[in-house]
């Protein structure tokens, strides 16, 4: 595969033990993504699936290509992720189009004869790949083998933020927007899961993507997910009680309860505390318990150990991005929103002694972990 990434393929043995939904979280969100992917009558040919920081998004990529995969309807998939080196935007499309070439023969002719006749289209730039080596094969399909691709297959690309360069991020949007723009019917829809980062989050919430693109965001605050949180940790100290003969009862409830409250419909967070407790190197669950619960207490790190670290590390990676000039300025606005209840933006960047223009371009580089509602910014921006 010369130019391509195997290892950022879903099935890749690279991940070996990717995120998944559990069987009982996620499930009305699984079921549109699935009926929408299968070809529900509806014009929306893309699909932009959004969600903060470890809430999930690639367990429900990963899960939703799983099951594709085994329908016979998934095309290909692409999971870029920074933390394993799997950012480099010029391996996508090669990727892709290997998979498709497995997946559909007559396509695979076509590009074997385009690569054989002009073999530089690996080297030449993605825009003339996605047209070259995507697009107009799948338009030759449609005439010349009408049958050979079941209607539609579905393309996965997740961790889209997490590609290397805003510009290559923006436009892979650009460059799918626009075909699917000018064509009606197409065998291929096409899923993108990022985080809600300003320039993705500002070019797909034009009114213009609103007719081609069906948002779906992973949300924390409501109902559904708080749900998802109780059956995730039911479920999983079920298992961990069964696994280590824990007496009946465990965990307490009010451990347990403390753990729903504090997730807050954060699935990502209930899942770093049970990979804490639970941890066979540790063999001792009751005790991972009790560190995990005088944590969550606000009684700080047994110890030293911090049953959130993963978390941790993930949020600090976030912050490393920020310019180094603006990190003081951008710690004290966080600290602001925690400890303060401040009535209107405008009054936080008094306080803080910054102009409105200064204060939202510090929140924008704050999209994939801290929540703004849309009067929010209006008041700001006001």
């Amino acid at each position: 595969m010369e130019n391509g990434m195997p290892a950022a393929i879903h099935d890749s043995s690279d991940r070996a033990y990717p995120p998944q939904c559990h069987p009982s979280t996620r499930k009305r969100l699984r079921e549109r993504v699935t009926k929408w992917g299968m070809g529900d009558g509806s014009d929306w040919r893309m699909l932009w699936l959004l969600g903060f920081a470890a809430v999930g998004k690639s367990a429900v990529a990963q899960t939703i290509a799983e099951e594709f995969q085994e329908a016979g309807r998934l095309g290909a998939s692409f999971f870029f992720s920074r933390p394993n080196h799997l950012n480099d935007p010029d391996a996508a499309i090669p990727t892709l189009v290997y998979q498709l070439a497995i997946r559909v023969p007559e396509y695979k002719q076509i590009i074997s004869r385009r690569l054989a006749d002009d073999p530089r289209i690996l080297k030449k730039n993605r825009r003339t790949q996605f047209r070259e080596l995507l697009i107009e094969p799948f338009h030759i399909l449609m005439t010349q083998y009408p049958h050979a691709v079941p209607q539609p297959l579905l393309i996965i690309i997740d961790g889209l933020d997490e590609c290397m360069g805003k510009q290559a991020q923006c436009e892979f949007i650009d460059m799918i927007s626009a075909h699917v723009r000018k064509v009606d019917k197409f065998p291929l829809r096409w899923t993108l899961c990022s985080r809600p980062e300003w320039h993705l989050e500002s070019m797909i919430s034009d009114p213009d993507y609103h007719v081609i693109c069906k948002r779906e965001e992973l949300q924390l605050d409501n109902g559904e997910a708080q749900e998802d949180v109780r059956r995730l940790l039911e479920a999983e100290f079920d298992e961990i009680q069964k696994r280590y003969r824990l007496p009946d009862g465990w965990p307490p409830e009010e451990c347990f309860y403390g753990i729903v409250g504090a997730a807050r419909g954060h699935l990502g967070f209930a899942s770093f505390v049970l990979r804490f407790v639970g941890d066979k190197e540790y063999g001792d669950a009751d005790n991972q318990l009790k560190v995990c619960m005088k944590f969550l207490r606000g009684g700080g790190a047994l110890g030293g150990i911090n049953p959130l670290h993963a978390l941790d590390l993930l949020y600090r990676q976030i912050l490393s991005d920020i310019p180094t000039g603006d990190l003081p300025t951008t710690m004290r606005i966080l600290g602001l929103l925690i400890f303060f209840t401040l009535p209107s933006a405008n009054d936080m960047a008094d306080f803080l002694d910054l102009n409105p223009g200064k204060f939202h371009c510090l929140l924008e580089r704050l999209h994939s972990v801290l929540h703004r509602s849309r009067s929010f910014r209006q008041v700001l921006v006001g």
